[in-house]
């Protein structure tokens, strides 16, 4: 009996040990399974000293919109000329999404994407009011440049802000657009073949409108800026024109120095670095080379006089700026290069699966995340976008009413013209 009761404990206890044994190679198993997952799942990067990366999965959809505590200290009154053809689109990229995670009221248009006509500043007939208890914060349409007309609807306490290129590329640019993405009639009519741009400059004073409010190629930096087109003729007018906008506008950026006119735009108005990161839009596919002579170039340059003068100004301007920054300005740059070209790769990989990117904090900017909304937000073209923002506002006004007060005060300035 002694010996039964003795196999049977010898037994049972054997039998213990292999369920044991089996649990923990199953829950070795699971862990292997785990890590497999997390090595597949999380990848650190060091694209400089005190930037790093992580891809990240997350079951919930992350959502910055009205929910994240931002800094008091940033700045959110801002009005944006878009200049056509220079990095304008990616520049309104930023601060719709800015504005949207916020809930700002922007300047907006009732319809379209323009707040006035060919040759007015802002038609206040095409404009949706504020909501109740609100007054306009944003300003980043279409529209031609009137610093009187601007401050009826924007704070004093404005940000002024635009965009310029290099004339000949902006004018290159335009054509191109011009022709193959949004057709322009007068472009359009123009000549044909692979060889229709030195054709079009040679023989420009045929294909150009009369009227150059309806020309993307003759002088339209200077036009957007609101430069009056019956002073064409006469640069000692334009510039003292610029040097008039110069004591209205707080930075003009450089298309050709983007990233180092977005670390400037960050610091004036105390954004952080996903406030100011992008992914450039309107770019065209498979860039033409055009051969094009001396002799046309200086055509072009000599036409485009107007935007030159405009160009060199605020060219030097911002040059001195730069170099007026503190010593860890470039720093700043490169840093923000590696985040933005790290952004970039994973916005084109990501899914709506819930993986994100997770920035680390750097010495100007606090540790943040890009969820694949951010990247949907970042690709956003502009009308899908605008159409957002207006079906946002409009359902403010029909739940709450419109500020009529504010908004009737407005001067009606449908018939100036420049």
């Amino acid at each position: 009996m002694v010996k039964q009761h003795s196999n049977g404990c010898c037994n049972r206890l054997c039998s213990l040990y292999r369920k044991k044994h089996y649990i923990f190679i199953f829950l070795l198993f699971v862990l292997v399974v785990i890590i497999i997952k997390v090595q597949m799942s999380i990848t650190m990067i060091k694209l400089s000293p005190g930037t790093r990366f992580e891809l990240r999965h997350s079951h919930a959809i992350i959502s910055n919109h009205l929910t994240t505590p931002f800094p008091a200290n940033e700045l959110r009154h801002v009005a944006f000329l878009k200049v056509h053809k220079a990095s304008s689109s990616t520049v309104l990229n930023i601060i719709y999404r800015f504005g949207f995670q916020r809930g700002v009221t922007f300047v907006l248009p009732r319809k379209g994407n323009y707040l006035g006509g060919d040759s007015s500043s802002i038609e206040k007939r095409l404009i949706l009011p504020p909501s109740v208890n609100k007054t306009y914060d944003m300003l980043c349409n279409h529209v031609i440049f009137n610093k009187t007309i601007f401050g009826h609807y924007m704070p004093r306490d404005t940000v002024y802000i635009a965009t310029i290129r290099e004339p000949f590329e902006r004018y290159r640019s335009a054509y191109h657009y011009g022709r193959t993405v949004i057709p322009l009639a007068y472009l359009m009519r123009g000549p044909n073949g692979t060889d229709s741009f030195e054709k079009f400059i040679a023989n420009q004073e045929i294909y150009e409108p009369t009227n150059p409010y309806y020309s993307h190629t003759n002088n339209r930096m200077a036009i957007d800026f609101g430069f009056p087109t019956k002073y064409f003729k006469n640069l000692t007018k334009m510039l003292e024109y610029v040097q008039d906008l110069d004591l209205t506008l707080d930075l003009v950026m450089i298309t050709e120095r983007f990233d180092e006119s977005m670390i400037l735009l960050r610091r004036m108005l105390n954004w952080s670095f996903k406030d100011i990161l992008y992914i450039k839009l309107n770019a065209l596919k498979n860039k033409r080379k055009d051969n094009i002579n001396s002799t046309l170039a200086d055509k072009v340059k000599k036409f485009t006089k107007l935007d030159y003068i405009l160009y060199d100004y605020f060219y030097e301007k911002f040059d001195k700026r730069v170099k007026q920054q503190s010593s860890d300005f470039n720093e700043e740059v490169s840093v923000f290069k590696s985040i933005r070209g790290r952004v970039t790769q994973f916005c084109l990989n990501a899914t709506s699966n819930g993986t994100y990117l997770w920035v680390a904090d750097a010495k100007w900017s606090e540790t943040f995340t890009v969820s694949f909304n951010d990247c949907q937000m970042m690709t956003m073209v502009e009308l899908k976008f605008l159409s957002v923002l207006v079906k946002e506002q409009k359902s403010r006004i029909s739940r709450h009413g419109a500020n009529r007060e504010f908004f009737d005060r407005i001067p009606d300035n449908r018939h100036y013209r420049h």
